[in-house]
């Protein structure tokens, strides 16, 4: 029988989260929302098949070592949000966020990873698909 996947969000609760989820015996899948840690954290949920998803905080000024997690991981396990009404990205911070803003976090994907915009939105799609509905293509 087929799981639902699950959605996490975590905050400064590494090595918890590790645990609930090397804990699972489900086979499901598992995807970081909005992930804020670091690149150690990134990799141990990586070395267990997690999706990682990144908002707008990428485009924040003081998230250099977020960005340098945005290039480790790997496109294939990696989605994109905004995390609406909160977490706008720059050039829109304090405001309130929207969904057409996932467009700002694309495009610094994008830059960070040294690949298309049209990569990144089309790789991020399929990612979608694959996690929530188990569509391969």
């Amino acid at each position: 029988s087929e799981t639902v996947p699950i959605i996490v969000h975590t905050r400064d609760a590494d090595e918890d989260t590790l645990a609930i989820i090397k804990s699972n015996h489900l086979k499901t899948k598992f995807l970081i929302h909005c992930f804020t840690g670091g690149l150690e954290f990134a990799k141990k949920l990586l070395d267990l098949g997690c999706f990682i998803s990144f908002s707008g905080i990428i485009t924040f000024k003081k998230s250099s070592d977020l960005r340098s997690v945005v290039k480790y991981v790997p496109i294939e396990k990696m989605l994109i949000e905004t995390d609406s009404p909160y977490l706008s990205p720059d050039p829109f911070r304090g405001k309130s966020n929207e969904p057409a803003n996932v467009k700002i976090v694309a495009e610094n994907v994008a830059l960070i990873k040294d690949i298309s915009f049209e990569a990144v939105a089309n790789i991020t799609t399929r990612n979608f698909k694959n996690f929530f509905f188990n569509e391969k293509n």
